[in-house]
């Protein structure tokens, strides 16, 4: 049985640039609703204590009663700069992280998560891909509140990859590998138009 997690805010990352895919993807539509509502249903769904929406301009009028947007701190920083600004407006000691182009993410997976992750220590998967490298899934993941000072430094330091930040945090203890097998599908994310219509075809 699991525990019960400890007060958890989520976060879906909506503030890319989408160059690849041509248009906005949050404004993609999903089950016959707009990608980012989709997702933020999904978090909405998992108990957590605040709803946040992490995007380039907070005053984009797509705020409602049940969740914020939060705008990125630092221009241009890709979704470390979201993560930091949501990490650094939240009291809860973690943050469930979702990208806004990964839909297969079950809201389920991500609660399990959260209830094994401690104030210390957030937790992610981390796969194996083709080449034998493994990789960590920072945008369907629990980030501990902590990890905030660290973010922010690789921010000013204009170090944005999240997967050596990952690996900073994992040596640091505060990030570990989630302990169960993820089928590969769940973590599908789509960045062109071909990757989102394939998507489509799952969805059926």
């Amino acid at each position: 049985m699991l525990n019960e997690p400890l007060p958890f805010a989520a976060a879906v990352l909506t503030g890319g640039k989408s160059s690849r895919m041509g248009r906005d993807k949050g404004g993609l539509e999903w089950g016959g609703q707009p990608l980012w509502r989709h997702q933020l249903e999904v978090l909405r769904g998992i108990g957590p204590v605040e709803v946040m929406r992490s995007c380039r301009d907070a005053g984009d009028g797509l705020g409602e009663p049940w969740f914020r947007s939060v705008a990125d701190v630092v221009a241009e920083s890709g979704p470390m700069g979201g993560i930091a600004a949501c990490l650094a407006t939240t009291e809860a000691p973690l943050l469930v992280v979702l990208g806004v182009d990964m839909p297969m993410v079950p809201g389920e997976l991500l609660r399990r998560m959260a209830s094994v992750a401690t104030a210390g220590c957030g937790v992610a998967v981390r796969r194996e891909m083709e080449g034998g490298r493994w990789l960590w899934e920072p945008l369907a993941a629990v980030w501990p509140r902590v990890a905030l000072g660290r973010v922010e430094a690789a921010l000013g330091e204009g170090r944005l990859s999240l997967q050596r930040l990952m690996d900073e945090l994992a040596r640091a203890g505060m990030m570990r590998e989630w302990g169960e097998e993820v089928p590969v599908e769940w973590l599908a994310n789509a960045n062109t138009p071909e990757e989102w219509a394939a998507l489509g075809r799952v969805l059926g």
